[in-house]
């Protein structure tokens, strides 16, 4: 499967460059279902991450913090991961329990108080189909499986190494055994199948 990038290009308007987005052709619509609010959308997300302004503001209520209702730009790559996702799986609706979070109770490391993780589901897919693709072709990455709570967290780590984990009984256990499985000992080589810059 071959996905093509194209970076955002400016055009000139009255001596001012404006922002240009994809051509709809490369773009995906992301079908969206939010479980806490019971909200449903479809989103064209660039195969790059990038939006367009009605699509940012989409995004940022869809994915709005559940607890305080504050919302924030959500990271590119990331997008850009959700979109490879619904792409490769059909287009199936994605239905996500945690986007955006902010609060006293969220710590100030987590990547989803920097809106660069989304956890989820996707409808008629199995947990770990999901969880072992975006584990073999995604790089600077935290790849979590949370069997018990019927979701995977899938987070944008720029520069850092790729993180694998299964949550079980309160508690995550890193390094598991299906993260080697699907990956052996290191991240495969694919350059035609990029998601992301």
């Amino acid at each position: 499967m071959l996905f093509s990038f194209l970076p955002v290009m400016a055009t000139m308007t009255l001596g001012a460059a404006q922002p240009t987005l994809a051509p709809e052709s490369d773009t995906v619509p992301v079908q969206l279902y939010d479980e806490n609010h019971y909200e449903f959308a479809i989103v064209r997300i660039g195969r790059d991450g990038s939006v367009s302004p009605e699509a940012d503001r989409e995004l940022r209520h869809l994915f709005r913090c559940k607890n305080t209702g504050l919302t924030h730009k959500m990271d590119k790559r990331l997008l850009a991961m959700l979109a490879d996702v619904s792409s490769h799986f059909d287009g199936k609706v994605i239905t996500f329990v945690s986007g955006y979070r902010t609060g006293g109770t969220e710590r100030m490391t987590s990547p989803h108080r920097g809106a660069r993780a989304l956890d989820f589901r996707i409808n008629g897919v199995s947990l770990v189909t999901v969880r072992d693709y975006m584990w073999k072709y995604y790089d600077e990455v935290g790849i979590g499986w949370y069997p018990n709570e019927n979701f995977v967290h899938m987070d944008h780590r720029p520069g850092q190494s790729d993180i694998a984990w299964t949550f079980l009984r309160g508690t995550e256990h890193y390094n598991p055994g299906w993260a080697e499985r699907v990956r052996g000992t290191e991240l495969p080589k694919v350059p035609d199948h990029q998601a992301g810059l």
